[in-house]
């Protein structure tokens, strides 16, 4: 059944259909009222055969890239299933391909799509179906997101992603075909097809020394000694910030300090800024927690990946208390001031979902 408008979903509420699927599987725009911010909402009937929609939603949410559409949240509501994908304003590049007269354009943009695909091959996952509706361009090209990420990688879906990528560029770009056969050529030579080497032996010389130039000035002396792999597997781990947006960022700080000295009593100041540095302090332990936890596996492998998923689903049951925590702070009132430094000094310990021992045993840490 379709969900109206103003229908709850968990957390999230309803505000408009995107898409009513033929198999069950139903699209809305949503709104998450805890973070603010509007999701796409993509709802099915909590049943076996629907498995896998949220198995590949939770090994996609393991990855963070600028240009893969980024996974939320994954749940139960009643009798449905639920993931909260990132609501992305744009079109199919299929369909901006059409309008787009540029080489020069549909290179750079194509170029971004590849690159997601390539760290989602890093990260040990492929796409198995790529085509020109795998990719949305936002207005202005300035965002590029790959979407239906999901599938564990193996040799085969790693080849199958290379040859759909290179079929794409070939199409938009056919004045170049000669160059997309040889370096797709290169790129199937070594013993394991690398999409990276592909999109290297493409990208224009130009914009080789833009990156060099932006990664120079970004890391100083790092970029100069590291190898460009490990800063491309590296970058998978730089999302922890994107997580806590609207949970605890400049925004909510400002909200939650505010709340506390408006309750008019003369020690607020002092609450306030007490509550502020301990949750600051958490906030940071977290992100710092996220980025160790990813580097772990995707970077020093020297952490298997259900350890990963262990110590991901232990940050997310922290962040989501944080949520609760900074929601309840930013609406405080006075007979809230006095209980809201010891609220926000019972959060659960970050250092928790470092014990991967009591993780696998499935306790929660004190």
């Amino acid at each position: 059944m379709t969900l109206s408008a103003g229908a709850r979903v968990e957390r999230f509420v309803v505000e408009a259909v995107i898409e009513k699927g033929q198999v069950g599987t139903d699209s809305y725009v949503a709104l998450d009222p805890e973070l603010g911010r509007r999701v796409e909402l993509l709802v099915f009937p909590d049943e076996e055969a629907f498995a896998p929609i949220v198995a590949a939603a939770r090994l996609q949410a393991r990855l963070s890239h600028p240009n893969v559409r980024a996974v939320f949240d994954v749940g139960r509501a009643g009798d449905r299933s639920f993931v909260a994908f990132e609501r992305i304003d744009g079109e199919p590049i299929g369909a901006w391909l059409e309008r787009e007269p540029r080489s020069e354009e549909r290179l750079r943009v194509l170029l971004a799509a590849g690159r997601a695909l390539s760290a989602a091959h890093a990260a040990g996952i492929a796409h198995g179906d790529f085509d020109t509706g795998s990719v949305t361009v936002g207005a202005g090209a300035t965002e590029i997101k790959v979407r239906d990420l999901g599938r564990p990688a193996d040799a085969t879906l790693v080849r199958a992603d290379l040859q759909a990528l290179a079929s794409v560029l070939d199409a938009a770009l056919p004045d170049a075909t000669p160059r997309i056969r040889r370096a797709l050529a290169d790129a199937r030579a070594g013993r394991t097809p690398s999409i990276e080497a592909f999109l290297g032996a493409l990208e224009p010389p130009s914009l080789k020394l833009w990156r060099r130039f932006v990664a120079a000035t970004a890391l100083g002396a790092l970029a100069l000694i590291a190898w460009r792999a490990g800063l491309d597997r590296a970058q998978l781990c730089s999302g922890a910030e994107v997580r806590l947006a609207g949970v605890w960022d400049a925004g909510r700080r400002a909200e939650v300090e505010r709340a506390l000295r408006a309750t008019g009593r003369p020690y607020a100041a002092g609450v306030a800024a007490s509550v502020v540095r301990t949750l600051e302090a958490y906030a940071g332990a977290w992100a710092g927690m996220h980025r160790e936890a990813c580097e772990a596996t995707r970077v020093t492998h020297r952490q298997p990946e259900d350890v990963l998923d262990l110590r991901m689903r232990c940050l997310e049951d922290r962040r989501r208390e944080l949520v609760a925590v900074t929601h309840l702070l930013s609406g405080a009132d006075a007979a809230m001031l006095d209980r809201a430094p010891d609220g926000a000094g019972r959060l659960s310990p970050i250092a928790g979902c470092a014990d991967v021992a009591a993780l696998r045993a499935g306790l929660r840490q004190p």
